[in-house]
């Protein structure tokens, strides 16, 4: 009887402090988006090294990547934003064997047909 007794008043305590740290849902919240195809690219030959709005740089072993490969995964990065891939920069890194690649998304260009 007295194990039945700890045992429930012990149940009582442990799921008052589990409520007590929900967080308050009025409180703002920190939302991470990943892109899985981000993912993919980390591994010893490549990663990405900058990403922003319209740009995207990627730090790759020459030896082992194409320069094409990299900018098949940069389109796609700059089709889900509706823009034409242009690749802006290339430069060596102090990393033996490594180059440095950056591409920028640029809107596409309207056509505008003649009357």
């Amino acid at each position: 009887m007295k194990h039945l007794v700890s045992t429930v008043f012990l149940l009582l305590v442990s799921g008052c402090a589990y409520f007590d740290a929900v967080p308050d849902d009025n409180l703002p919240r920190t939302v991470t988006a990943v892109d899985s195809d981000l993912l993919i690219l980390k591994t010893d030959d490549i990663r990405i090294a900058d990403v922003k709005e319209k740009r995207i740089a990627y730090e790759y072993n020459d030896r082992n990547i194409r320069l094409s490969q990299i900018g098949d995964h940069a389109k796609r990065f700059c089709e889900g934003k509706g823009r034409d891939t242009i690749l802006v920069d290339m430069q060596l890194t102090n990393r033996h064997n490594f180059r440095r690649a950056t591409f920028e998304c640029h809107d596409k260009p309207v056509l505008i047909p003649a009357y």
